[in-house]
C-alpha cells in the first residue's frame, strides 16, 4: 500500500537531490523512501542499544557481585 507525502526542504537542498538522482537515476520515490528506510533502522538501532531488559540488569548487578 502506498500513501502520498508532501514535505517542504531548503532549494539548496533539493538541487543537490536532483542532481543526485542524475547520477545514479534513481527515481524521487525510491531514493526517498530508501533514505525514510535508512532513518527508521538508525532510530530503532539507536533505541535498542539504550534498552536494558530487567533480566539484562539482573545480570549485570550479579555479574558485579562476583567480581
Amino acid at each position: 500500500m502506498n500513501q502520498s507525502v508532501t514535505f517542504t526542504v531548503d532549494a539548496d537542498v533539493s538541487e543537490k537531490f536532483c542532481i543526485a538522482l542524475n547520477v545514479t537515476n534513481e527515481t524521487q520515490n525510491t531514493a526517498v523512501e530508501s533514505c525514510m528506510r535508512w532513518c527508521i533502522a538508525k532510530t530503532f538501532e539507536k533505541a535498542s542499544q539504550t534498552y536494558k531488559p530487567k533480566w539484562l540488569l539482573f545480570l549485570d548487578i550479579a555479574h558485579q557481585k562476583v567480581m
